[in-house]
């Protein structure tokens, strides 16, 4: 399947500290991320049940929060 939208992007750690840069890509319901565009592996997750909610943090303009409750 063809990629809506990719491109790099800060993703949250989970500690909520810090930020890293990692490619991200919109397949579908589908969000794929991995260290680079180049990787073979990437991590995923369905938004199919999930909420997007544009937020402002600490001035970084263009940024949104997906919110994801796992069963």
């Amino acid at each position: 399947q063809k990629s809506i939208n990719e491109g790099l992007l800060l993703k949250q750690t989970s500690s909520f500290q810090r930020w890293k840069r990692r490619y991200f890509k919109l397949r579908g319901r589908t969000l794929y991320w991995a260290k680079d565009s180049k990787s073979l592996i990437f991590d995923e997750v369905d938004l199919s049940d999930a909420s997007v909610a544009e937020t402002s943090t600490k001035n970084i303009n263009n940024s949104f929060t997906v919110s994801h409750l796992y069963s």
